[in-house]
């Protein structure tokens, strides 16, 4: 592991603690992977479809097209494909159809490692 830089932040009791920023072989910092992978919950409408699925279960793109409304169908679609690609959705056939749920413990495992990152207490 090579240290890159030594930043501080400050954690909820107040206190700066130093956290170290590794660099992988890929030249990518963990830092870097964990922005790439919480960038995905920065679309609101990405949050509403999490929202839904967990309180309603698997739907397909037309059922979530329905409960968000005012939207389109191909934007619910893209926005699908955004979460399932990140691995925070499953997707199972049904005849023709595509039904979607969350994945809840890649989601836990996210936020998780963002408190883990930055000194939050779990």
């Amino acid at each position: 592991m090579k240290i890159l830089s030594r930043p501080y932040i400050i954690n909820n009791q107040g206190v700066p603690t130093m956290i170290a920023i590794e660099e992988t072989a890929e030249g990518t910092t963990q830092l870097q992977r964990l922005t790439k992978r919480m960038e995905v919950f920065v679309e609101p409408m990405r949050l509403q479809i999490i929202r839904i699925l967990l309180e309603h279960g698997a739907m397909n793109v037309k059922e979530l097209t329905a409960k968000i409304g005012k939207v389109v169908q191909s934007t619910v679609s893209r926005h699908l494909k955004v979460l399932h690609e990140a691995g925070y959705l499953r997707c199972t056939e049904r005849g023709t159809s595509h039904f979607y749920a969350v994945e809840q413990t890649a989601i836990r495992q996210a936020l998780g490692d963002l408190l883990a990152y930055t000194g939050l207490p779990q």
